[in-house]
């Protein structure tokens, strides 16, 4: 794996901040951490990895490509399995399994299975499909579309006939298309039948066995691991996770269109979330048990009715009784059977907040997961309070031994690149 980034011996920087490269080396994997502008093709034999935005004056092969900002490619852009663009994407040519686009897509010639794309879908010439190719806006084609797949968008023109297989029935009206690819549609669909008994396992288990698509299976791979954990420490009812990565993926699985309206997801990541914002500011999660059992002598008390006080004798018989004086200066001997109702517990903190933001950490398997974070900050970091936003961010980037400053500047300068 070749890494890119503002140290790259051999760049030149232009007057708009992209990195300028004349080749690229790396014949297995390639990542970019900084806007490039690369003059010749790439041909890489594994997975290419755009974090800012990406240029290619030449050809671009690949297994997988994944641009988190601009994708220019001036040649035939060609991917065995998947290209995923969070910004707009222009090539010559385009060539794979599944293409997604958050923004607009262009090229001459597009010949994939699945395409999806948040803005509009502008073909120069042919737009071949084989399974589905849906756009939140309107797909234009200079000469026709063709293939065993179906067309999606609010408007469609082509210079020719459309020649699908089904005719005009490959025509499908946007309101009947939730694009998560062909083959696991059904079982979203059916996906009630488990968020009954919060069968996750069964569901995600069916997807994984279903799915075609590399990506999506190692992201259900990853929530199933995920969940297993969740269930375990809710299950064991003590809450003591300091996994931020945990609470990551349960925010993605209970907004994601797999889990629409799973009761107990959507709980369980309610209940992650409290419990970090609320060490993140440094409050206790500790729940304060409050019974006959576990009265003492010197315990603080506050009762709705006299105020503050503190045990300053205790008898433990059939009916326990307790003298409290007040801070008033008022004394008085309670039934506490009785009378626990009407006390609450006053606990000094006994913790240290820091010592329990120290502990707080993601683990990360490997780089994809670590995108994967980041998409998740990108798309939903607005949940998370503003400390707990910092902490993860810099978890999430030191992980990875990037210094926090280089990402949260690059934030700064280009944004994330979202159009929704």
């Amino acid at each position: 794996m070749a890494i890119y980034d503002d140290k790259t011996p051999g760049t030149i920087k232009s007057s708009n901040n992209y990195l300028i490269i004349n080749n690229i080396k790396s014949r297995t994997e390639a990542v970019f951490k900084a806007s490039y502008l690369v003059a010749s093709d790439v041909r890489i034999a594994g997975k290419i990895t755009a974090l800012f935005d990406l240029i290619v004056v030449g050809d671009v092969e690949a297994e997988d490509i994944d641009v988190k900002g601009k994708f220019i490619c001036l040649g035939n852009c060609i991917a065995n399995n998947t290209i995923t663009v969070q910004d707009k994407f222009y090539s010559k040519s385009v060539k794979a399994k599944k293409v997604e686009v958050r923004d607009e897509i262009t090229a001459g010639e597009i010949d994939v299975d699945v395409l999806k794309a948040d803005g509009n879908i502008i073909v120069g010439q042919t737009l071949s499909i084989e399974e589905l190719a849906y756009s939140e806006q309107r797909i234009l084609c200079g000469e026709t579309a063709f293939g065993a797949g179906k067309l999606s968008a609010y408007a469609i023109v082509t210079g020719e006939e459309i020649d699908l297989d089904d005719g005009n029935e490959a025509v499908v009206s946007p309101e009947r298309i939730r694009f998560e690819g062909i083959s696991t549609s059904s079982i979203i669909k059916n996906s009630k039948k488990y968020a009954k008994n919060n069968e996750y396992n069964t569901y995600l288990k069916e997807l994984i066995e279903t799915c075609n698509d590399n990506s999506l299976k190692d992201m259900f791979v990853r929530w199933l691991n995920a969940l297993g954990q969740v269930e375990k420490i809710v299950a064991e009812g003590t809450f003591s996770c300091f996994d931020i990565g945990l609470l990551l993926t349960l925010t993605e699985i209970s907004h994601s269109v797999y889990f629409e309206c799973w009761e107990t997801i959507i709980r369980w990541q309610e209940l992650f979330l409290d419990m970090f914002n609320k060490m993140a500011n440094g409050e206790n999660i500790e729940d304060e048990t409050f019974c006959l059992e576990n009265l003492k002598k010197g315990q603080r008390l506050k009762h709705c009715s006299h105020g503050k006080g503190t045990i300053t004798n205790l008898k433990k018989t059939d009916k326990t009784m307790a003298d409290i004086i007040f801070d008033n200066g008022k004394e008085v001997s309670f039934q506490m059977d009785i009378a626990l109702k009407f006390f609450v517990p006053l606990q000094e903190k006994t913790f240290d907040p820091q010592e329990v933001i120290d502990k707080m950490h993601v683990n990360i398997a490997g780089y994809g997961e670590w995108l994967a974070f980041l998409n998740i900050m990108r798309v939903y970091g607005n949940v998370f309070n503003d400390k707990l936003y910092e902490i993860t961010m810099d978890l999430i980037c030191t992980s990875m031994g990037i210094k926090p400053k280089f990402i949260f500047d690059r934030l700064k300068e280009k944004g994330w690149k979202s159009n929704g």
